[in-house]
């Protein structure tokens, strides 16, 4: 898929002047990103085609070493054969229907699929034949993450050992699989996943194909004492201790996708401190209300150059008329900014267009590369 490309923001603006939001994105930051991965992880890594679904954006974490994806629905799984033909899939939704059970294995040839309790074992058993791998999804709790993704889905251990148990008496491959929450800041909660998903296999007198380690590798909120490489290490030592012979993936969203985008948002009104942009929390920046970052923002006029004068907090309100449509931090901008000025807020590649909405009929985005980014 081929995008209007503009060597940089300013470029874009001042040949442009846009009067609707604009998803920016850096071909050059996701393969970047994609290959830290792949360069640091000790596995296979996937993408979680959630965070950002564009087609674009597959190819260019394909061309950066992504080599599979994770996919929670028939329409992910079609998105990836159209645009990557027999790439790897592993259906880790844990509950599935069996129309889409059937299809996902019979028209679209997946083979590896996530349960978490007995029953959707037994929709697996049923439908599909022996060459698959079943993972099974263990919960383990995580207070330091951002948000808990194993209050849902995710079993406990004896509930976990008794499924790779029955997989493993049905004929098929058996694995692991983990999530250890979005924005997970400290790397020990892999290494406890992992000790568990260890003890819940040699329990269940099975070995493990591969272990799974999902995602929730920060991005939007690394601690400011961590690098991801300490999460690589982190991870190589727990699989020196726990899983030295088992294979390993992770299947990150936000961290493959997040320095990649960044969004153009026009101001349509300025009231003293608070700025009304056409762009907000229904819009291209709906994940900042779960992290309450302030991200990188850069001001420009219509012409492409950027706004000077010194920096004053605002309010920010997206377009919509609902009062919930405001930033959860304020934005430091200079005090010139006004009708009609740009601002363009960084660190917008995952969880921003795979998250917008039509409300108020205001769902508008086009979608360009540029070169880089402000700096």
């Amino acid at each position: 898929m081929t995008l209007p490309h503009y060597r940089s923001v300013a470029e874009l603006l001042a040949s442009t002047a846009p009067d609707q939001p604009v998803m920016c994105f850096c071909p050059t930051a996701f393969r970047d990103e994609a290959n830290r991965f792949a360069s640091g992880f000790p596995g296979d890594v996937h993408y979680a085609v959630k965070a950002n679904p564009h087609p674009a954006v597959l190819h260019w974490l394909a061309e950066g070493g992504v080599k599979g994806f994770d996919v929670a629905s028939i329409a992910e799984i079609k998105l990836v054969r159209d645009q990557l033909g027999d790439a790897h899939c592993a259906f880790n939704h844990p509950v599935k229907s069996r129309a889409d059970i059937a299809a996902a294995y019979g028209d679209l040839g997946v083979r590896d699929f996530v349960v978490d309790h007995e029953k959707e074992l037994a929709k697996l058993a049923d439908i599909c034949g022996r060459d698959c791998t079943i993972e099974v999804r263990i919960a383990k709790a995580n207070p330091e993450s951002a948000v808990d993704l194993n209050s849902k889905f995710g079993c406990d251990g004896q509930t976990a050992t008794n499924l790779m148990r029955r997989a493993g008496e049905l004929g098929f491959d058996v694995a692991v699989a983990m999530h250890v929450g979005w924005q997970a800041p400290n790397p020990v909660a892999w290494n406890e996943a992992m000790a568990m998903g260890a003890g819940c296999a040699e329990a269940a007198g099975v070995s493990l194909k591969y272990a799974n380690l999902g995602g929730g590798y920060p991005s939007v909120l690394m601690p400011k004492d961590r690098r991801l490489e300490d999460f690589f290490t982190a991870i190589k030592s727990a699989k020196a201790e726990h899983m030295s012979g088992t294979d390993l993936n992770c299947e990150p969203g936000s961290a493959l996708a997040w320095t990649g985008g960044a969004t153009i948002a026009q101001v349509h009104l300025r009231k003293e401190d608070s700025l009304y942009l056409n762009d907000g929390i229904y819009g291209a920046m709906n994940e900042i209300k779960f992290s309450a970052i302030a991200p990188p923002a850069t001001a420009y006029k219509s012409d492409g150059s950027r706004l000077d004068g010194a920096d004053r907090a605002f309010t920010v309100f997206g377009p919509t008329c609902d009062s919930l449509d405001t930033l959860p931090t304020r934005i430091g901008l200079p005090d010139t900014i006004d009708e009609g000025d740009y601002v363009v807020f960084g660190w917008m590649g995952a969880y921003s267009n795979a998250l917008r909405t039509d409300f108020n009929g205001l769902g508008q985005l086009s979608f360009v590369t540029v070169g880089a980014f402000p700096a």
